[in-house]
């Protein structure tokens, strides 16, 4: 593999974790209605086991696309916690100290 190529490739996986994160958090709101915040937040660290066996299987399987398709999967992960845990936590916060936490 040539340098350019290296060099393209690394740059496209680094850049799927943030487009992952940026899709996700555009169906944050979507997952928390239909599911509740904390389901959604539960179906997340589902997502969250399977990038990463996806993650250790690419090492051992040397398969450079399964390492991508893991730092997609970890950036939609990143976004729907981004999106979902200050709601989960607006919900759980007593009255009194809801300001603060936001």
């Amino acid at each position: 593999m040539t340098d350019e190529t290296l060099d393209l490739l690394w740059s496209i996986t680094n850049g799927l974790l943030p487009l992952g994160a940026a899709f996700a958090g555009l169906a944050c709101d979507f997952t928390s209605n239909k599911l509740g915040i904390r389901n959604a937040i539960i179906s997340t660290n589902i997502f969250v086991l399977i990038a990463c066996l996806v993650n250790i299987l690419s090492k051992y399987l040397n398969s450079y696309l399964m390492f991508m398709i893991s730092r997609f999967i970890h950036g939609i992960c990143v976004g729907f916690f981004s999106g979902l845990v200050p709601l989960y936590l607006n919900h759980i916060s007593p009255l009194n100290l809801r300001a603060v936490l936001n």
